[in-house]
């Protein structure tokens, strides 16, 4: 069964979302990208049940969770950036979530595969590069059992890390961005499409 994420925008100090039109070499249609400029800046999409609207239960069965996108401009030691996506509270993975993280500052150039709970984070370096610009779009997957409680992860149908004891009940999908050094605008994930899935445990 397919359900929409009823995705909202969130967009904190001088953040912006943008279009990008069409990505040719991957076939992207509607390319869109999340930028920030200045130290504290936000941009992203999260789902209406962390406003307090219940759009989605994601403790009644299986979820599988895709983002197709690209790196957008790298982080560099003048322009610092952490970009994020997957299930989440907050705009935030890192105190209940599961998903994926760019953050060349502190991990590396490489995604990280993040699992929160309670706080309490774990990373698994996926050994995949952020690639430049969004000629290049990646398939970045989450998919849940049953229970809940367990999250495989993929990039481009290859599994990257396998996370267990998840809460899924507190988190909807998101995707956003944060500036955390320099003052110019940086234009980080371009984002081709989300696709989610639920697979109840009970016929509705």
């Amino acid at each position: 069964q397919l359900v929409s994420p009823n995705f909202a925008a969130r967009i904190n100090g001088t953040g912006q979302i943008a279009p990008f039109g069409v990505s040719v070499a991957s076939k992207g249609v509607g390319v869109i990208g999340l930028g920030v400029a200045a130290v504290g800046d936000i941009s992203g999409f999260y789902n209406g049940s962390q406003a307090g609207n219940l759009v989605l239960l994601l403790s009644q069965g299986a979820v599988n969770l895709e983002f197709r996108l690209a790196g957008g401009t790298l982080s560099t030691g003048a322009q610092e950036y952490t970009s994020y996506f997957g299930l989440g509270n907050a705009m935030s993975l890192l105190t209940d979530g599961v998903g994926f993280e760019y953050d060349r500052l502190n991990r590396g150039v490489n995604w990280q595969a993040v699992k929160s709970v309670g706080g309490v984070v774990t990373r698994i370096d996926t050994g995949v590069a952020v690639v430049a610009g969004f000629g290049v779009l990646s398939k970045f997957k989450i998919v849940t059992d049953t229970s809940g409680q367990v999250a495989t992860l993929y990039i481009d149908g290859v599994v990257v890390a396998t996370f267990s004891g998840l809460t899924l009940a507190t988190l909807s999908p998101l995707i956003a961005m944060t500036k955390t050094v320099g003052a110019t605008t940086v234009f980080g994930p371009f984002i081709d499409y989300c696709n989610f899935q639920q697979i109840f445990n009970a016929t509705r």
